[in-house]
């Protein structure tokens, strides 16, 4: 099931792909952010003129990387993050394993925030009920990289042959001008 922008992405358009788990993201809280400005540098290594863009790549990264964190299924704690430059744009992926349980709250959360019309508001709601229990925790950060950063946002959850498993793929396309040109 898809919600949102989600693009399928050929294999020999990904400019990189880390395998990582979540238990040691979580061990070492740090280690999202420091997977984040990687991937940001690595990605803007090869288009220097567009420096500009790599605090805002970084940011959703460690949003998209921490998400996963957290709420990957214990048993199966694999994340991929994968990065792509798909004409004027890139693409930060993030792949993990939830629980059904999961699946239900998030699925939910994913088509809310794809189609609201106001995410400023969305965003201002969550602000100020943050600390309420709703199931998700907050969403804050997701709604955070829409606010700020207006990427392109789809999901895409697989079920797993394992019982009540899904792979979630969480996306944020963000146009940088001139991608195609990168080397």
């Amino acid at each position: 099931m898809k919600i949102g922008d989600y693009l399928e992405i050929p294999e020999t358009k990904k400019v990189i792909l880390i395998k990582l788990t979540h238990a040691d993201l979580l061990k070492i809280w740090k280690r999202c952010g420091l997977t984040a400005n990687y991937g940001a540098s690595y990605l803007i290594s090869s288009c220097p003129e567009k420096k500009d863009v790599m605090n805002s790549v970084s940011m959703i990264l460690n949003e998209l990387l921490e998400n996963a964190a957290k709420y990957s299924d214990e048993e199966m704690g694999s994340i991929e993050l994968t990065i792509t430059l798909s004409g004027d744009s890139a693409i930060l992926q993030v792949d993990n394993i939830i629980d059904e349980q999961r699946y239900m709250i998030f699925r939910k959360f994913a088509d809310k925030i794809t189609n609201c019309e106001d995410v400023n508001s969305l965003y201002i709601e969550k602000l100020q009920s943050f600390g309420e229990n709703d199931g998700m925790k907050s969403g804050i950060g997701l709604l955070t990289v829409l606010s700020f950063f207006n990427p392109k946002m789809g999901f895409m959850f697989q079920p797993l042959k394992e019982a009540n498993k899904y792979k979630v793929s969480v996306q944020a396309a963000m146009p940088i001008e001139g991608a195609t040109t990168c080397r």
